[in-house]
């Protein structure tokens, strides 16, 4: 789905996750919903570097967090 609005344009990807693995990501790491979110679809995409001040992010080993 494309979304443009002043000429900016975001492409948006539905994509489903099972209960069982947002459950894994939030026992692993003990994440918040949203946060464990983020974590599954960057593990599901191979994606290792997050820009955040959120210290949470730093409990997910594989992942390299930037502080802005």
């Amino acid at each position: 789905m494309l979304i443009s609005i002043l000429n900016l344009r975001a492409y948006l990807y539905f994509y489903t996750y099972k209960c069982k693995e947002l459950v894994e990501v939030i026992s692993e790491y003990l994440l918040l919903p949203n946060d464990a979110l983020h974590v599954a679809t960057m593990k599901r995409y191979g994606i290792k570097n997050i820009a955040t001040n959120d210290p949470d992010f730093e409990r997910v080993k594989w992942l390299k967090v930037w502080k802005p």
